[in-house]
C-alpha cells in the first residue's frame, strides 16, 4: 500500500508499532524473572511440547514426540527462541489475543471432517511424506473454550539457526475469510478461506486473532501453554515485546 494515500498515516503506525516487536526479545528471560515457588502450579497439567511430524536432524531420523514444559520461564524462552515470528507479531498487534487449541472439544468438527488439503493446497503445496499435511484446529474469541490451552506454533532447530535465515519454517494458517467456525466437508455450502493473509495485510493473521474464528495451524512443532499459566506469560511477553 502507498504510504502517501489519505489514511495511510494509521497503516504506517501500525507497521512501526509491529516493527517494534523483536527490540526486546532479548530482555524476555532476564527481563522477566518468574519466582515458580509464588504460583499454584503443583498438581496441575503442565504446559506440552508437541513434535507433529517426523523430522531430521545430523542424518537421523526423530520420531514425533510430547514433552513437557513445567515453568512459564521455560516457555516464554521456547516462545522467544523458536517462536514463529509472524505469529508473534500479530500477537502484539491485536494486543495480546492469543489462539486456543480446540483439538480435543467436543462442540467442533475434527480436523478429519475438514478438505485440509484443499484449503492449504493452493497456496501451501504439501511436503509431508506420508501425503497427509498435520495441522491443529484452533479458534479465537468466543469461539474457544473457556479450559483450552494456548497454542504457540514454533520453528524447529534447523530452520531457527542463523545459517538458515530466510528458509521456510513451514508454519502455515487458514481462516474462514467471514469469520466463525470452519464447515466440514459434509457441508455442502461454500466458504471462502483465507491462507497467510492476502493482498499486503488486508486480511492477516492479525484480524484472526482480533475476530472470532476457528483457525487451522500446520507447523512442525508447536507449545500448547494452560490457562493458570496464561496471566504469567502474557505479562511476560507484554514485558519484553514492548510497544
Amino acid at each position: 500500500p502507498d504510504e502517501t494515500t489519505p489514511g495511510s498515516q494509521q497503516d504506517s503506525s501500525s507497521f512501526d508499532r509491529r516493527s517494534l516487536l523483536l527490540a526486546g526479545a532479548a530482555s524476555l528471560t532476564a527481563g522477566f524473572a518468574v519466582k515458580e515457588d509464588n504460583f499454584p502450579f503443583q498438581n496441575r497439567a503442565p504446559a506440552t511440547l508437541t513434535t507433529m511430524e517426523p523430522s531430521v536432524e545430523a542424518g537421523v531420523i526423530i520420531a514425533p514426540t510430547t514433552s513437557t514444559v513445567s515453568s512459564v520461564q521455560e516457555a516464554l524462552a521456547m516462545i522467544e527462541s523458536m517462536g514463529d515470528k509472524r505469529f508473534l507479531h500479530a500477537v502484539v498487534a491485536s494486543n495480546y489475543q492469543f489462539l486456543y487449541e480446540e483439538s480435543k472439544t467436543t462442540k467442533t468438527p475434527a480436523t478429519s471432517e475438514m478438505d485440509v488439503e484443499g484449503i492449504f493446497s493452493q497456496k501451501v503445496p504439501s511436503d509431508s511424506t506420508s501425503g497427509k499435511r498435520s495441522v491443529v484446529l484452533t479458534a479465537t474469541g468466543n469461539l474457544a473454550s473457556s479450559k483450552a490451552f494456548s497454542l504457540w506454533p514454533l520453528e524447529t532447530a534447523l530452520c531457527n539457526s542463523a545459517a538458515t535465515k530466510g528458509c521456510d519454517n513451514g508454519i502455515h494458517y487458514a481462516w474462514p475469510e467471514l469469520g466463525g467456525p470452519i464447515r466440514p466437508v459434509t457441508d455442502e455450502a461454500t466458504q471462502s478461506m483465507i491462507v497467510d493473509g492476502i493482498d499486503c495485510g488486508k486480511m492477516s493473521l492479525e484480524d484472526a486473532l482480533e475476530g472470532e474464528m476457528q483457525v487451522l495451524v500446520q507447523a512442525p512443532s508447536y507449545l500448547m501453554v494452560p490457562k493458570y499459566m496464561e496471566s504469567y506469560l502474557r505479562k511476560g511477553l507484554q514485558g519484553a515485546f514492548l510497544i
